[in-house]
């Protein structure tokens, strides 16, 4: 089989765990190291809240609840005639002091989730699961942040800019840099190496005496800089709940038609109310671009007539819509 695990796999492998099957009859009927298994549900298990409905059952959790004789802790005459021991009453892990949630200790041994336990059902404790559903869309989300561009905000790579370069400049050694100054840069000594190759930083390759005497390697394409900060609260769920909240306002739908690969690119903006749309042509397809654009209509229109022709705007994910908040 290929080198990711499908989400057929993974529900073969959901099957398996909530049988009771081991990691190494697992791997063999699929095909894989018993270490992929155990990486798998490691890395890809849910953890669902004794607080959740999905647990079912609700009951007292506290690790003292055996032997506690605590009684009328909310001070609730009411609850006091129904309930004697505060241990029975639904709301003691809420007003409770002394409470303390109890942690199965099976949940660091193999296999590291629930599926199979015999007491699954009865037990009222948080759990870690193995969903097939919830694994694959872990993973292909994963894999398309891996793949959508560099994920850093302009603030976060400026200020590590600043304290980088300067030192690479002065003769430093990356590694040296990312060891003294960890805390305050967060970034890794490969990704500062991959961002000098890309020219994010004001540092470059010439900067560092080992690297100018190596081959330079071919390049994919134009690195892609995206600020997913701005998808926050911008899904379609998003879009759906605004529309009801605020009785349905007009729609402005964004949209690239695109010719020759690399070439120049027309902008759409079609006014749904009304059966308007506008074309702006662009020399390339970047966010930049997009975002000049609607600067220029900002500064053109006004606040005030600007948010009346725009109070929302739809369009996709692309990396070239990633636009700044405010103009959104």
């Amino acid at each position: 089989m290929g080198r990711h695990l499908t989400l057929t796999s993974r529900v073969e492998i959901m099957k398996a765990l909530n049988l009771g099957i081991n990691f190494s009859s697992i791997a063999a009927e699929l095909e894989v190291s018993k270490s992929t298994i155990s990486r798998e549900v490691l890395n890809r298990r849910k953890y669902v809240s004794y607080t959740k409905p999905e647990t079912g059952i609700a009951k007292n959790v506290c690790i003292h609840r055996k032997t506690c004789k605590i009684s009328q802790r909310c001070k609730s005459k009411t609850c006091f005639k129904s309930v004697k021991n505060c241990k029975l009453c639904i709301e003691c892990t809420i007003k409770c002091d002394d409470f303390k949630e109890e942690i199965c200790a099976k949940y660091d041994d193999v296999p590291y989730v629930c599926n199979g336990c015999d007491n699954f059902r009865k037990c009222p404790l948080s759990k870690w699961i193995y969903d097939a559903n919830y694994s694959h869309n872990n993973y292909t989300e994963l894999r398309s942040d891996s793949r959508s561009g560099i994920s850093i905000d302009n603030a976060t790579l400026e200020a590590a800019d600043k304290i980088i370069s300067p030192l690479l400049k002065k003769g430093h050694s990356i590694r040296n840099v990312c060891i003294e100054k960890i805390n305050e840069i967060m970034i890794s000594e490969k990704t500062v190496y991959r961002y000098i190759d890309l020219g994010l930083l004001t540092a470059n390759k010439f900067d560092l005496k080992r690297t100018v005497q190596r081959k330079e390697r071919k390049k994919a394409g134009p690195p892609l800089l995206i600020d997913k900060g701005c998808r926050k609260r911008r899904t379609y769920i998003d879009y759906l709940k605004f529309l009801d909240d605020h009785c349905n306002p007009s729609v402005v739908q964004m949209d690239t038609v695109e010719g020759t690969k690399g070439g120049k690119v027309i902008l759409t903006l079609f006014f749904c109310s009304c059966n308007l749309q506008l074309g702006f042509l662009r020399d390339s397809n970047t966010s930049a671009s997009v975002t000049s654009i609607f600067q220029e209509l900002l500064s053109i229109l006004g606040v005030e007539v600007y948010s009346k022709l725009f109070p929302v705007v739809l369009t996709d994910y692309a990396e070239e819509k990633t636009m700044p908040k405010f103009l959104c």
